[in-house]
């Protein structure tokens, strides 16, 4: 507790040294989004707090309190009620890499809080995730339930290179608990561009997994599709190698391997894809398709994991002049 009052302060320090500095320009808040997980009993939660504008942070101060869904039988609405056992580890993402962090969790309240700083301010500068809270949930946790995850105003502070405070907003997160055999969740994210753009689609995981290698085998129709699919995957979800390639009938296969078995880490988009469409593309909505005979994905112990894949869908605009809409299934987007 008194490491817990030490950084307090500290933050609290820096927050006024920067009252008292010059103001700075009015900006849009920043919204902070916790992003909506599942998890098992007994397994690994991940909490990620991201977002989805770069603002780059020098010092962070995030508090997150879990409550319990209140829906269920077996919790009331209390932070009591939530079978977090312990905070094991909290990844924070600099593109200076040079972000320390230090965390702390009081059960009896179920309140995480969170300490992270960058000299270089490199926290944040590139949207997406930018922390991440690793909890282990309680073998009791009853499958069927769900907790939230929510930041508390009051305790949380971002600071910008400056030192000044930035201005935020926040959605909490939700976490449902999964049946322990369950399969894994692995959804397509589509797209929707006029034609002639570049499409981009994701591959997200909604859990947090260690991955050892696997292949992804997406299918689109052909009469869309103008050159070679360019994919990337985001460090922050874990090592990676990979190879892409395409044969002109649609299908789309990614390769992959985790050097350090930690690929899936959290959860998210841990796939992009970029498509160039034609010119020509016919208007409409395409599916976006798992081929499931050639998708699989094998865990850091060697085993082939049960997969529920879920289909997407690619919306090619009819020229009409309109502003385009980027498009990520349900809004708001949450592929991150």
């Amino acid at each position: 507790m008194a490491q817990r009052t030490e950084r307090r302060t500290y933050f609290i320090a820096l927050l006024l040294l920067a009252l008292l500095a010059p103001p700075a320009a009015p900006a849009e808040p920043l919204d902070l989004h916790v992003k909506d997980v599942s998890a098992r009993p007994g397994g690994r939660v991940a909490l990620v707090v991201g977002t989805y504008e770069p603002a780059p942070l020098g010092d962070v101060q995030i508090c997150m309190q879990m409550s319990g869904s209140g829906f269920g039988k077996a919790f009331a609405k209390s932070a009591a009620s939530v079978p977090f056992e312990a905070l094991e580890e909290v990844l924070v993402w600099s593109a200076a890499d040079d972000a320390w962090v230090s965390g702390d969790f009081d059960e009896a309240t179920s309140t995480a809080l969170v300490d992270a700083a960058s000299p270089a301010a490199g926290i944040n500068t590139v949207d997406g995730p930018m922390m991440a809270l690793i909890f282990r949930l309680a073998a009791s946790a009853p499958p069927g339930e769900h907790y939230d995850a929510e930041v508390i105003d009051e305790e949380t502070v971002l600071l910008d290179a400056q030192g000044q405070p930035v201005d935020f907003s926040h959605r909490k997160g939700r976490v449902d608990v999964l049946p322990a055999a369950a399969p894994v969740s692995v959804t397509a994210l589509g797209d929707e561009v006029a034609p002639g753009a570049t499409l981009t689609l994701q591959v997200k995981l909604n859990e947090s997994l260690t991955l050892a290698a696997g292949q992804i085998a997406l299918r689109l129709d052909p009469a869309l599709l103008a050159g070679s699919p360019q994919v990337s995957m985001d460090p922050r979800y874990g090592s990676s190698t990979f190879t892409a390639s395409s044969d002109g009938s649609g299908l789309i296969l990614i390769g992959f391997s985790s050097p350090g078995l930690d690929l899936g880490r959290i959860p998210g988009a841990f796939v992009e894809i970029a498509v160039p469409t034609a010119a020509n593309a016919p208007a409409g909505d395409w599916p976006l398709t798992f081929d499931s005979a050639l998708t699989y994905l094998e865990g850091a112990d060697g085993e082939l994991l049960a997969l529920g894949l879920e289909d997407g869908e690619v919306k090619i605009e009819s020229p009409s002049g309109k502003a385009l809409r980027r498009w990520r299934g349900p809004a708001p987007a949450d592929g991150f």
